[in-house]
């Protein structure tokens, strides 16, 4: 028992601490937040169709002889330019946590982008998350659906993984295009709570919860559970699920959804074969067959924020 209490005023230690260094950062942070801008945006696009030329270009001159060499080197101070006849693809990467905190990227590239689009134009997205908070990743598949609500065509490649909250944003697309291993499906819901009541019990340790209607909390980590509240949180989690299914139903409905959203994941041609996607092929190889006929463009937002907001942001993180 004796080491138990030991180890309690240890942990209070740190967290007094730990308390402490936040208070100091955060004020820091107010000081420095009054001088310096909020956030500041900037978009960069990058020509791809002239980088590969580019890298295609430099390997055949260290392969050729000096005279294929020299010609070589007089082709590569040529930059090719974007040819304005042909449409143009936008290539976005998001690769989301557990908060989709890429969403803002996303959002921000989708507000400067949209505008620009026309219908013979694409969106292409190399997307990998394997999930997170239902309410962040259904904000990211609204933003993708942004993209189809204006008749733009959308493709989503899945390279490693698109999993849960990640397939709920890739099913939005007109097509999906994964590697032959890359991990996709997951469509279910999942809610982990450790609850250490009964260790606060031992140690006579009283902690209450106050709530102002029925269901305003349903389960907790540091309360004892009811089974009516473990009944309330489940019918709670069973609704997502179900409006989950519904969302891929609305967006792919040759999907058997009673088959996929079981919350399994599948691997590229299970995949396939359960029409979760609809072409086995790494983004590398689709892109490049792009090349001949369309302009394509890396997109790049690069967002600088400054230290206040920073810390607000890892301090949002930790809740």
């Amino acid at each position: 028992m004796e080491l138990v209490f030991q180890w309690l005023l240890f942990l209070g230690y740190v967290v007094i601490v730990a308390a402490g260094i936040v208070a100091i950062l955060f004020f820091v942070s107010l000081t420095i937040g009054r001088f310096k801008s909020h956030e500041s945006r900037g978009i960069e696009l990058q020509f791809l169709n002239q980088k590969q030329r580019m890298a295609q270009l430099q390997l055949r001159i260290a392969l050729a002889d000096a005279k294929e060499a020299k010609r070589l080197w007089k082709a590569l101070k040529k930059e090719p330019k974007p040819d304005p006849t042909r449409p143009k693809v936008f290539v976005l990467d998001y690769s989301g946590d557990l908060a989709a905190s890429a969403t803002a990227e996303l959002r921000e590239t989708l507000n400067a982008l949209l505008p620009e689009c026309g219908p013979e134009d694409e969106i292409l997205v190399r997307l990998e998350s394997m999930g997170g908070k239902a309410h962040a990743y259904g904000f990211a598949a609204s933003q993708l659906k942004r993209i189809r609500d204006r008749g733009i065509p959308l493709t989503v490649c899945i390279d490693k993984v698109a999993a849960s909250g990640g397939y709920m944003m890739a099913c939005v697309a007109n097509q999906i295009i994964a590697s032959p291993f890359a991990l996709v499906g997951s469509i279910g819901v999942i809610a982990m709570l450790p609850n250490v009541h009964k260790l606060l019990k031992k140690l006579n340790i009283d902690y209450d919860e106050l709530t102002a209607g029925e269901y305003k909390r349903t389960v907790s980590n540091f309360a004892e559970n009811t089974p009516e509240g473990k009944a309330k949180f489940m019918e709670e989690l069973d609704t997502f699920h179900t409006v989950f299914k519904d969302f891929v139903k609305t967006h792919r409905p040759q999907v058997s959804i009673d088959q996929v959203g079981t919350g399994e994941s599948f691997y590229g041609q299970q995949a396939l074969d359960l029409k979760l996607v609809d072409q086995l092929m790494v983004s590398d190889d689709w892109m490049m067959g792009l090349f001949d006929t369309k302009n394509v463009y890396q997109v790049s937002l690069h967002l600088k924020t400054d230290l206040r907001t920073r810390i607000s942001d890892w301090l949002s993180s930790m809740r």
